[in-house]
């Protein structure tokens, strides 16, 4: 697993340098395979096309002695054959991005993928056992993979790839090495850090601020230093993964960070640190940031794949109309924007997106804090009480309650309490709507969520026990259990926002990623997916 981390880091370094030099040369796509068959179909006899498709996994197998593998909740799968070299192909799409596999007996290494680039970045990783190359192509975002096994030459490729095949490898080995697949998603390789001492600075010539670095697993690692001081060998230092990169802080010798530590790293290598979210009138707040671009490049920063969110599921927008490409030429700058408070506290959480993947909290600073101490009231509560026991007594009164509350789905096609809303969800009939729902695991409790809205001028009510969530045919997910939260919610006149969450006792082995049914009153609503 550690060798993997250190093999993409490396793949990412490379890509910073090289840049963008690949051919205008278009994949193997649909719509490419369609205009070559048109062409075909013009030339004379005898230059037919080799290949045939519309054939079955049965034909492949016959051809080749093996079967592909097909990726769980892969659609659109198809297959082709070359008969005359014995080459085979699968299509299909998986996550709404196209993947062509192919194969063909051979235990030399060789390329069949039918891909014609010249490769921005290349690298090494290891698929059951045997070296996997993986090629990177940015000019249309092309990421491949070839290995052998011995007895078979594979290769798998998509026209959607990242810009370190990332994403392209952890399809791959679901597919082919299902086992590290499955210890990867368990131990996981995001967000990772360890501790290190500095060995040496790489080359002023290919690198900029990068050092290897023996990590507390005795392995070496290329990492990237933020920091303005010159790192020395032997610097005791703090290490975190970025997406495939590390990053380095300095720790001096009390044990405490000496530097920033870097939150986002894009694929220029471009950092940015020291966020900061901060009420600075009754109606607006603050959101600074600096921008650090280490070799002073002439480099713009893409801030509209960056996102905040409130810990009830509010979206936040600090950008507004200044969305577009930020000057990020300086080595360090730092930023400010002003949005709405909208129903940020003073201490409230706020999660920090970079292309929809989560990479750190920030909390809110200054402002009005909640109108109780709920803090302190819940720290002497807590303060005398035997947590083991305490939830294990929840969980047992939670299990009594389910029994004598049971589940009951009554699929329906329509109900007065479920009517289409046009910037949501739906509207019931006492003209509450449900402008959005959320199931969420940000720990070991899974919370499902809803946010109203009302401004009807009076009081209102919205029955939240008739939602149900199927997990799948006949299984029934209850966040609803105890009799206090079975009453109707109030929902005030003047509710612009509402948000509630309910603790999900028995999730009944759901995990994130889970694509669940949600139903009001017996009415399909939508499909939810298990987030972080």
């Amino acid at each position: 697993m550690k060798k993997h981390m250190i093999i993409i880091s490396t793949i990412a370094i490379s890509i910073v340098l090289f840049g963008c030099a690949g051919k205008d040369t278009k994949p193997a796509t649909e719509e490419t395979k369609e205009a070559v068959a048109a062409t075909e179909a013009t030339e004379p006899v005898g230059l037919a096309n080799p290949w045939k498709y519309g054939v079955t996994a049965e034909d492949v197998k016959n051809l080749v002695n093996r079967e592909f593998p097909v990726s769980d909740g892969a659609s659109e799968v198809s297959y082709g054959i070359m008969e005359s070299e014995k080459l085979a192909e699968m299509d299909f799409v998986l996550n709404g991005k196209h993947y062509t596999a192919r194969m063909e007996p051979s235990k030399e290494f060789k390329d069949i993928s039918g891909l014609y680039y010249e490769w921005d970045a290349e690298g090494v990783d290891i698929i059951n056992g045997a070296e996997a190359q993986i090629r990177i192509a940015f000019v249309d975002n092309i990421s491949n993979i070839l290995w052998n096994d011995g007895e078979m030459m594979y290769s798998v490729y998509t026209p959607y790839g990242d810009r370190d095949g990332h994403d392209l490898m952890a399809v791959v080995k679901g597919m082919y090495d299902p086992a590290e697949a499955a210890e990867t998603e368990k131990t996981g390789t995001e967000g990772y850090d360890m501790y290190g001492y500095v060995v040496d600075k790489l080359p002023t010539d290919k690198y900029y601020n990068h050092y290897n670095v023996k990590g507390d697993n005795d392995e070496i690692f290329i990492c990237n230093y933020n920091g303005n001081d010159e790192l020395k060998e032997g610097t005791y230092v703090g290490m975190w993964q970025i997406g495939d990169g590390w990053t380095l802080e300095v720790i001096d010798d009390d044990g405490n960070s000496t530097a920033e530590k870097a939150v986002i790293t894009d694929e220029n290598g471009i950092t940015v640190t020291d966020m900061e979210l901060t009420i600075n009138t009754p109606e607006t707040c603050c959101f600074e940031f600096s921008l650090n671009n280490p070799g002073g490049r002439d480099l713009t920063f893409d801030i509209t794949k960056l996102r905040l969110e409130n810990y009830d599921g509010t979206k936040l927008d600090p950008f507004g109309k200044e969305n577009g490409p930020l000057d990020a030429s300086a080595k360090t700058e730092r930023h400010s924007y002003t949005m709405d408070k909208g129903n940020l506290k003073g201490g409230d959480e706020v999660s920090v997106y970079y292309e929809d993947r989560y990479v750190s909290s920030i909390f809110v600073k200054g402002g009005p804090v909640s109108s109780m101490d709920d803090t302190e009231e819940i720290e002497n509560f807590f303060a005398g009480v035997d947590l083991d026991e305490y939830t294990k007594m929840v969980m047992e009164k939670a299990k009594e309650e389910e029994e004598k509350n049971p589940v009951v789905l009554e699929k329906k096609d329509s109900s007065k309490d479920v009517n289409p809303l046009e910037d949501g969800l739906f509207i019931t009939s006492d003209n509450v709507e449900c402008r959005s729902l959320k199931l969420s695991c940000p720990g070991d409790v899974f919370n499902f969520g809803m946010g109203l809205y009302n401004d009807t001028g009076s009081d209102k009510t919205f029955d939240q026990t008739k939602f149900v969530i199927e997990k799948e045919e006949g299984v029934y997910v209850n966040p609803f259990v105890f009799e206090e939260v079975r009453e109707p919610e109030v929902v005030k006149g003047d509710t612009k926002r509402l948000w509630m969450a309910y603790s999900i006792y028995n999730p009944k082995d759901l995990k994130t990623g889970d694509e669940v049914s949600v139903y009001y009153d017996g009415v399909f609503i939508t499909k939810l997916t298990v987030e972080k």
